[in-house]
């Protein structure tokens, strides 16, 4: 309860910490006026965009230079001089407007410029950077238009934008670029529209300034004034055209770039620049900005979108509707953009709600890992109490996540959970509000055994309906005898209400009372026959002493003879009991690593002798590789032994027992092979029961040396195979899981090479 309370405190402050921390994003990502903080995002944003912009191949904006061409040809003077202009602009009488994007000087032919000005009608003249004397207001009164040349440059010497209006005295004075759509007769954006080429963006504190983004391979189609003027273009050309007539030759600015990316690296003189952004505007025309009230709202609307995914979702989805909510807003903003001709800049709220979904996945493992450490808690304490103490299996690596580490404790106690339960012999059920909802594997199994699960498991709940309700009746355990396959089985239901917060459930077990009937029999008949073993040498021994008398001679050495002979069976018999305990009862732990040649040598030198009496030729081992198995030594070597002297004792003078090693994929071990009288087919089933025999008559053994080969064999994860015929002799293999790499052997070699380190 004090860890509960604990963590509810812990949660309340962390939940405190997060909305002031969500406060603090929102006044610092949503406010439009923080925006600048992430303009070079949204400029890198709109240029990777500018790319999908289709070229227009109309080229409706058509550039006259004043190239080198032009200047050789008629000298600086002729080139600032106003009849070489004037007669420019008859050659230009079908454009929709000329714009003379360079300073007029009033010079001679002053009024010859003023009456060709008036003629046509539609030319837009640059304002000079100072007034002086009356020419530039005769020059602007002839005119159609009058407007500056502002540009916004950027880094690099790239042609931001431009300024719209610009004050000259009490008015404002429009850009050249505006007045020479307005004078062709093209719709021109309101004062307060925000206009953009590809695309546009507004990164400048100055508030009147319309930044554009250039396409960098935008063409233009460009002339030399000289071929103008020499009638080699004719004046076609031009019609319904804007014309930008500008120097190049001798701009002071021709090293203007029109974007950051390395394909715009080559200059662009100020009329080129003028004459882009004339085009970039006639293609693409206005694209409106939400106002900044709007634009605090939609930022608002992002975040708090966001935060309400996240608090809102699973925490198994919440990471990819986080991330689909985010892309969302980004295609909102691209489609806005480039079908509804309106910017909405999101690079603000969007980092806004990054930093929001990782404020929010942080809020979930802090929680997911106090909930796994109460939960790790409550098992410890369930553990102690039920006196239990089950170890992490196979360790946790050092510096793991305590996260990972938790769940792979959790993971390790189901799994010891699960493992105690299918070590049961007998079915285990839990059954909960009419449904079984786990079963070990035995359970499992006798599911099976019944056709398809669903009907399988309710042929189990109709078996057990009467001792599920009389159980849950009495609160205690109910025990019924009901036949659940071939045989009979006690049936054990225990209600277990406090597991699942007071909801029906009921432990169920089935004990199979014919094996449990057939093990006491087992077991019983093992008794009477080691009773029956020692009570017969017993009471030879007692009658010999009997009849004994006081005779002497040679009557009296044969009773000590047969004395012998009983004390000597029933000593064998006792040992022989005491060996298959200790093979019954081999702990593992102590196991060492054990050469199959070695056990195998010792065992053949011992049952040597006894072989050559009988003139039986023992061979072996024989082994391609050296073996090893973890084990005991002696339990191993006495069971090896053990089937070698079965082996001569049942096999004729002249005959051969072969001793060889061999592998069965991850099992090793020995083969014996006699020539000897065999197995019958009927014994080979009952050969490792307790004191069977398969020659009765013959009694000079006590039926436990092939159990005892059989339990050793067990305890080492091993097993037994016996082939053989009636007269065609016998194969025992004994195998064992091999043990590849044993640490003693590698140990050896690493000490015979230290003893002698200059050895080749």
């Amino acid at each position: 309860m004090r860890l509960s309370c604990l963590l509810f405190r812990r949660w309340r402050t962390q939940d405190a910490l997060f909305f002031i921390g969500f406060a603090l994003l929102v006044a610092v990502f949503a406010v439009p006026n923080q925006d600048a903080l992430f303009r070079s995002l949204d400029r890198l944003y709109f240029e990777l965009l500018a790319n999908q912009q289709a070229e227009d191949n109309q080229h409706d904006v058509v550039l006259v230079n004043i190239d080198q061409a032009t200047l050789d040809a008629l000298g600086q003077k002729g080139v600032r001089a106003n009849a070489s202009y004037a007669a420019l602009l008859e050659q230009l009488r079908q454009a929709d407007s000329v714009v003379l994007g360079l300073n007029l000087t009033a010079n001679r032919h002053l009024q010859q410029l003023l009456d060709a000005i008036k003629r046509h009608g539609r030319v837009v003249v640059a304002a000079p950077a100072y007034v002086g004397g009356d020419a530039p207001a005769r020059i602007a009164a002839a005119a159609a238009g009058v407007g500056q040349r502002e540009l916004l440059i950027g880094d690099g010497n790239v042609a931001t934008g431009i300024l719209p209006y610009a004050p000259r005295g009490k008015a404002l004075l429009p850009n050249i670029v505006l007045e020479a759509l307005r004078v062709a007769d093209y719709e021109l954006p309101a004062r307060q529209v925000w206009c953009l080429a590809a695309l546009w963006q507004r990164c400048s504190p100055q508030e009147d300034g319309w930044l554009l983004v250039l396409p960098a391979q935008h063409r233009l189609q460009q002339y030399s004034m000289l071929a103008v003027l020499n009638g080699a273009v004719p004046p076609s050309a031009f019609e319904n055209k804007i014309v930008v007539v500008g120097h190049l030759a001798m701009d002071p600015f021709k090293s203007l770039r029109a974007s950051h990316k390395p394909m715009a690296a080559e200059g662009y003189t100020r009329s080129q620049i003028i004459a882009l952004q004339i085009q970039t505007l006639m293609e693409y025309g206005p694209v409106s900005m939400v106002a900044a009230p709007y634009k605090l709202l939609i930022n608002l609307a992002i975040m708090l979108g966001l935060l309400l995914v996240c608090l809102l979702s699973p925490p198994a989805r919440m990471h990819g509707r986080a991330w689909l909510w985010l892309g969302t807003c980004l295609l909102a903003s691209i489609l806005l953009l480039l079908y509804a001709h309106t910017w909405v800049p999101v690079s603000s709220p969007l980092i806004g709600g990054l930093l929001i979904y990782a404020g929010c996945a942080w809020r979930w493992q802090a929680k997911t890992h106090a909930l796994l450490r109460q939960e790790s808690a409550s098992m410890q304490l369930s553990l102690r109490e039920a006196g239990m103490a089950l170890p992490l299996r196979g360790g946790v690596e050092t510096g793991a996540d305590e996260i990972e580490r938790l769940m792979r404790q959790m993971r390790a106690w189901q799994d010891s959970y699960a493992s105690v339960l299918n070590l049961l012999p007998y079915p285990i059920f839990f059954e909960q509000d009419g449904k079984i909802v786990l079963s070990n594997q035995a359970g499992r199994k006798l599911l099976g055994e019944h056709g398809e699960q669903r009907r399988a498991e309710d042929w189990m709940l109709a078996l057990t309906a009467g001792a599920r309700a009389k159980a849950q009746r009495s609160g205690g355990i109910s025990i019924e005898h009901v036949r659940a396959g071939p045989g009979e089985h006690m049936l054990l239901v225990t209600p277990c209400p406090e597991l699942c917060a007071g909801r029906a459930s009921n432990l169920i077990s089935l004990v199979d009372l014919p094996s449990v009937k057939e093990t006491a029999s087992s077991d019983r008949h093992a008794l009477r026959q080691m009773v029956h073993d020692l009570r017969n040498p017993l009471t030879a021994i007692l009658l010999l002493i009997e009849q004994r008398g006081g005779g002497d001679g040679p009557r009296q050495d044969q009773f000590l003879d047969e004395l012998r002979r009983q004390v000597h069976y029933s000593l064998r018999v006792a040992q022989d009991f005491m060996q298959l305990s200790r093979a019954e009862h081999l702990n593992p732990a102590h196991f060492l690593p054990v050469s199959l040649r070695d056990l195998a040598e010792e065992a053949v030198d011992q049952i040597r002798a006894g072989a050559g009496q009988q003139r039986i030729a023992v061979h072996g081992p024989d082994a391609a590789e050296p073996l090893w198995v973890n084990g005991h030594y002696d339990m191993l070597l006495r069971a090896v032994v053990n089937v070698l002297d079965n082996a001569i004792k049942y096999s004729p003078p002249d005959s051969e027992v072969t001793v060889r090693l061999a592998c069965w994929g991850e099992l090793a071990g020995i083969c014996v092979i006699d020539q000897g009288i065999g197995i019958p087919e009927h014994a080979l089933p009952r050969l490792f029961e307790l004191f069977y025999q398969v020659d009765e008559q013959r009694r000079d053994g006590v039926g436990l040396g092939l159990p005892f080969v059989k339990a050793v064999l067990q305890a080492h994860g091993g097993r037994v195979e016996v082939k053989s015929r009636s007269g065609m002799g016998s194969e025992f293999q004994l195998q064992a899981p091999r043990l590849r790499h044993p640490a003693c052997l590698q140990q050896d070699e690493e000490d015979e090479e230290g003893a002698f380190p200059g050895a080749v």
